[in-house]
């Protein structure tokens, strides 16, 4: 079954943990380590939330991610359905959820609300990063952005043109837009792990946009060709098939290309029969399942993002 694609997004809005209508299995009350903040920037107030890991140490400088909302969720709806959390306090690692312009991110051409008005969001996230260095210490070699639909695109746009700043990023569920594929050109080669799923809704695995769209997105596979061209990646990729540890209708298959210029690395997670979730994030739901498709809980998505960030940082 198809659904109409603002219909779909208005009532994921309705559903995020934010919003109270939908909590998600894992969801726990936020901790006094999550830290409230505002910042001006293009004349507007922009929000975000950090935070500190269970073990954090002002002394010692922390690893960094920024994670980037779908479109029309917000910082704390993304904190509440990626569990990354959890995932901090046990790896030791600071996060930031910011909150998007009208809650989109402009990730490029004229898909998202942000894009269409012209908002600096890459400039926006430099600021961050300068704003969250001056209160907490934080390993500038070490900063990295994974996001999911929207906030995955523009994880590809920020990889294209922040690699100064960005040692490695990850998407979940968000190809590359078609006008940021023209003018990618990174300082560096960078890392980047892509999650996918065969069966997404939204940001079909073939890619594509609306018809009323001058702008559209790379399908999976051109993404990942995209960013093997760019880090000069030799082929053919690592084949690997996870096992089959549940019955959700998913598998997962990974494909790597792990000698690339300068020891980056691109890395497919093909979810087979897969949605448009972040996997292992949301908790089993019927009914987001009939919106969204199959909620893979084959892998733990954050986890993974971890060990490959922890691989990656800025050297030069």
């Amino acid at each position: 079954m198809r659904f109409p694609y603002i219909f779909i997004l208005l009532i994921f809005v309705g559903l995020t943990p934010a919003s109270g209508c939908y909590r998600a299995t894992k969801y726990k009350e936020p901790s006094n380590r999550d830290h409230e903040r505002s910042l001006q920037f293009g004349g507007m107030k922009r929000n975000y939330i950090f935070h500190l890991p269970t073990s954090h140490d002002p002394k010692i400088a922390s690893p960094l991610l920024i994670v980037f909302h779908g479109a029309l969720m917000d910082g704390k709806g993304m904190r509440d359905a990626t569990n990354l959390n959890d995932i901090a306090d046990r790896r030791g690692f600071i996060v930031v959820y910011p909150d998007g312009y009208k809650r989109t991110w402009a990730s490029g051409g004229m898909i998202f609300g942000a894009g269409r008005e012209g908002v600096d969001d890459v400039g926006f996230v430099t600021t961050l990063i300068d704003n969250l260095s001056k209160e907490l210490n934080i390993d500038l070699k070490r900063v990295y952005a994974a996001g999911l639909s929207n906030g995955g695109m523009f994880a590809h746009r920020l990889g294209c043109e922040l690699s100064d700043r960005i040692a490695a990023i990850a998407s979940v569920g968000g190809t590359m837009p078609t006008d940021i594929s023209k003018s990618c050109k990174p300082k560096r080669p960078i890392s980047v792990m892509i999650i996918h799923g065969t069966k997404d809704r939204l940001v079909r695995w073939e890619g594509g946009s609306r018809k009323e769209q001058t702008n559209g997105f790379l399908s999976v596979p051109a993404t990942v060709n995209k960013w093997v061209e760019i880090d000069g990646c030799s082929a053919p990729p690592k084949h690997t098939v996870l096992a089959d540890k549940f019955d959700d209708g998913t598998r997962i298959r990974r494909e790597a290309y792990e000698k690339c210029k300068d020891k980056a690395e691109v890395i497919l997670y093909v979810i087979e029969g897969g949605g448009h979730l972040w996997p292992n994030g949301f908790g089993k739901s019927k009914f987001l399942e009939l919106l969204f498709g199959n909620i893979s809980e084959e892998i733990d998505v954050g986890e993974v993002i971890w060990d490959f960030f922890q691989r990656h940082s800025i050297t030069n």
